[in-house]
């Protein structure tokens, strides 16, 4: 049975590093296309112009979250990033490692707290300061490099006011679980496969 688990799995963990190989022309050419704002100075860009402001405008919510709960991290990335672009579908948020822009998906931005997205960037930024100091996101790291950035996710997330965001508790045990597990077969597997806790269920803040 494992046997099978496994031919199952590995198909879809290799279209995920797939997908992370293919991000850097296509977020290139998403964001020549999108349409392209500022929040707080910052370069946004969205791919679905007939929802850009709105989508602009959450993420603005998230960056502006994380200036005034972190200021550290606003500042670092400011300086690891080039830009956020949000794309249309569903998905994964990641980084075009080669451009430095934060890719993340409508649905995820529409569907999430404002501190999720905020979390998500956070993470991505420091995806870019990783390989900003020639840290590459190969196989033998990979494990590695997620550890390092759900640790400045957790790191945002633990600064966040309890009576704000009731959810933080849980969220924190939740990426805590992540550390030296992802990026796997079977964790690419369960996280396509269904809502994760922090999405759906959480309130609109």
């Amino acid at each position: 049975m494992s046997g099978v688990r496994s031919a199952l799995l590995w198909p879809l963990a290799l279209l995920w590093r797939l997908n992370v190989r293919l991000r850097a022309p296509l977020a290139r050419r998403e964001w020549h296309s999108a349409s392209l704002g500022e929040c707080d100075g910052f370069p946004v860009a969205v791919a679905n112009h007939a929802k850009a402001e709105l989508l602009r405008t959450s993420v603005g919510r998230a960056l502006a979250l994380i200036r005034r709960v972190h200021p550290r991290q606003y500042a670092r990335l400011r300086h690891d990033l080039r830009g956020i672009l949000v794309v249309q579908g569903r998905g994964l948020n990641g980084l075009s490692e080669e451009n430095r822009i934060c890719c993340l998906t409508e649905r995820n931005v529409t569907r999430s707290s404002v501190a999720v997205t905020a979390g998500s960037i956070v993470h991505e930024a420091a995806h870019a300061r990783l390989a900003a100091s020639g840290i590459p996101y190969a196989p033998g790291v990979m494990k590695r490099c997620e550890a390092y950035c759900f640790r400045a996710q957790i790191a945002f997330a633990k600064r966040l006011p309890r009576d704000e965001f009731s959810f933080v508790d849980d969220w924190v045990a939740y990426l805590q679980r992540w550390i030296g597990v992802w990026p796997s077969p079977s964790a690419a597997f369960r996280e396509y496969r269904r809502p994760t806790p922090h999405r759906p269920q959480l309130p609109a803040a």
